[in-house]
């Protein structure tokens, strides 16, 4: 139970645009090994982990088995990623796929807080943004140019549970233009509202918990000539033994079912499998989201989350695939290595209609440990 609501609370102060979650750690050089443990744990790693290079390559079929194929080009995805010993992110470097350097990240840290993060395309330098701090908490963050000049500012304030409050945003001239407002029960964020710089209301979110502070519903809703109406939701449902939902699905201002999302996962709680299905319009159109057809049971990682089983048992198979056709979408399945960290991922396409896979890209990481 305390590590549900632990995790259900990371995740809200995640959601909720929160900079910190108990960091508690004094401003120290050398961080103990839990410390180290969640500062990886931010980037969906274990271990003692010193870098990762991410390559992606077209999938190939080989004696029956799923291999990498020719190298593709896409350098958001082809990156090397170099950790120090607190296990903090230093530098990640994006290439294409001659190896050649298209973008770079630096990370500058005062004792174990970020205090700068350096952008780079092609070696010249494109952006810097300056972390200020109140103790281990952010309250001020400073997007600039290459050159230093102030493009944006952030500013945060923070309640007595040191949850966010207030997050507001100037532009260049330092003049607000943005502010959301945080509320919370205890530390779970119960509403966002999103105010222009003069104060209009534009934007407003809701969550919702079970019994075991686990998020259940996010809905959202929008503002036109001061009238609100309904934009979107999203449930979460079917948490596992670990406290981590199986099933996310998106709603329209229809409320139709947009976006189905189901998770499976091995007894080493590690994400296997990842199916991401999309109705046909026209299947979405005749059945509608009702009491009567869905079941909204209740994410992650951080954004956070990562996945080996093709095909989920029928215990777990939605309603939605028993009275839907699918119409598109894509599978994603993960190989991991002794520590528990996904070194190859493999993802598909569902043809509409069919809902058979066509193979796609093969992601591999090769990963330096301490």
């Amino acid at each position: 139970m305390r590590n549900r609501i632990v995790w259900a609370v990371c995740l809200i102060t995640l959601v909720a645009g929160s900079i910190s979650c108990g960091s508690g750690n004094d401003n120290k050089t050398t961080l103990s090994d839990t410390e180290i443990a969640a500062n990886l744990k931010k980037y969906g790693i274990k271990g003692k982990v010193k870098t990762i290079r991410q390559r992606v390559y077209w999938t190939s079929e080989k004696f029956g088995r799923i291999e990498k194929g020719k190298r593709q080009n896409m350098a958001a995805q082809d990156f090397l990623q170099v950790f120090n010993e607190n296990g903090q992110l230093i530098e990640e470097i994006h290439y294409d796929a001659k190896d050649t350097e298209v973008s770079r990240k630096v990370n500058t840290y005062d004792k174990s807080l970020l205090a700068k993060e350096e952008y780079y395309n092609s070696g010249k330098l494109q952006s810097i943004i300056v972390y200020t701090y109140g103790g281990n908490l952010i309250k001020q963050k400073d997007i600039q140019d290459g050159n230093g000049k102030l493009k944006e500012r952030y500013a945060y304030s923070y309640t007595d549970l040191q949850m966010i409050q207030d997050e507001d945003k100037y532009n260049a001239a330092e003049k607000l233009v943005q502010k959301i407002v945080h509320t919370y029960e205890g530390k779970l964020l119960t509403e966002q509202q999103y105010y222009t710089g003069g104060g209009t209301l534009f934007r407003r979110k809701t969550f919702s918990y079970d019994d075991n502070s686990q998020l259940i519903s996010q809905v959202t809703y929008k503002y036109q000539n001061k009238a609100e109406s309904f934009e979107s939701r999203t449930t979460f449902g079917d948490y596992n033994s670990f406290g981590k939902y199986q099933v996310k699905t998106t709603y329209n201002e229809q409320d139709q079912v947009t976006e189905e999302v189901k998770y499976a996962y091995d007894m080493n709680e590690n994400l296997v499998s990842q199916t991401v299905s999309k109705p046909l319009p026209e299947v979405a159109a005749a059945v509608p989201a009702s009491a009567d057809n869905v079941d909204e049971s209740y994410n992650s990682e951080n954004e956070n989350s990562n996945n080996v089983a093709a095909d989920e048992p029928e215990s777990t198979e939605s309603i939605y695939e028993r009275e839907w056709e699918i119409g598109s979408g894509s599978v994603f399945e993960y190989g991991y290595d002794t520590v528990q960290n996904w070194t190859k991922k493999v993802t598909y396409k569902l043809e509409e209609k069919t809902g058979n896979r066509v193979r796609q890209l093969y992601f591999e990481r090769v990963i330096e440990y301490r």
